[in-house]
């Protein structure tokens, strides 16, 4: 019997299940594209914005190789589950629905959702205030799940591929309002020229049985190395004060989930 050959093999096997317990190496992350400035495509098809600089800056701090690709929101877990994607990071908030199926990191920022409408609209979003109002929401959202809880039986809602199409219908009055993350509205749409004549309607919503804690990176259940790599990761980014400055480039303010 071969014992020198015998105790290489060991040792490969052994090395074998030492590495397979840690994170992976290479980490392929999967974000809307469609959400800026959180996450977009610029002209070369590549995704940018903050949630893609935060992403890279989550994995150089853990040591991953991470690569971005877009894929249309309401895609996103079923393509984790698939395994073509290792994690999401695209302003998904976690919430206990989703935490049936996949495993969340975080929340790493806070972002209320509100309506926003054409300047002077009726500011009474309450369930009751909703009734025989036009709304759109991004297909697969939170706030496309919050309004049809609500006001399923007694609104007019749309659901649209991605945000900019819920706006392109409310610019040309197809509906009365949108509902999504404050920032994302205010930062790509109330603050640009097509948005000058619309305002948030109504007050910042809270409830948590809908929008849950905020935003967290999806992880497919079990899989504990990755988990901590990138908790880890993202714990050293919000420590050294490179989320800060990502959040102040972007938002011009710190949008860091508040200590308790």
């Amino acid at each position: 019997m071969n014992w020198k050959r015998l105790t290489t093999a060991a040792v490969f096997a052994a090395v074998c299940s030492v590495n397979s317990a840690y994170a992976q190496q290479d980490v392929k992350i999967g974000t809307e594209g469609a959400f800026p400035p959180f996450n977009f495509v610029d002209a070369n098809g590549q995704p940018q914005g903050f949630e893609v600089d935060l992403g890279y800056a989550i994995c150089k701090a853990a040591k991953l190789n991470c690569t971005f690709t877009a894929i249309a929101f309401d895609g996103l877990i079923p393509a984790l589950k698939a395994k073509k994607i290792d994690a999401i990071i695209a302003s998904m908030n976690i919430t206990d629905e989703r935490k049936k199926v996949i495993t969340f990191v975080g929340p790493y920022y806070v972002d209320p959702p509100r309506f926003v409408g054409k300047s002077g609209s009726s500011a009474d979003v309450t369930p009751a205030g909703l009734k025989g109002r036009t709304i759109g929401v991004a297909s697969g959202t939170i706030s496309e799940s919050y309004v049809r809880d609500v006001a399923g039986t007694t609104a007019k809602i749309t659901s649209y591929p991605s945000l900019d199409n819920a706006l392109l219908d409310l610019s040309a009055d197809r509906v009365e309002l949108v509902l999504d993350n404050a920032i994302a509205l205010s930062e790509g749409f109330l603050k640009k020229p097509e948005g000058k004549e619309f305002e948030f309607i109504g007050p910042a919503l809270s409830d948590t049985k809908h929008f849950g804690i905020g935003p967290g990176i999806g992880i497919r259940q079990n899989e504990k190395a990755t988990a901590s790599a990138l908790a880890s990761g993202l714990k050293a980014v919000q420590d050294s004060g490179e989320f800060k400055t990502l959040s102040q480039k972007y938002f011009g303010m710190d949008i860091s989930p508040k200590k308790p």
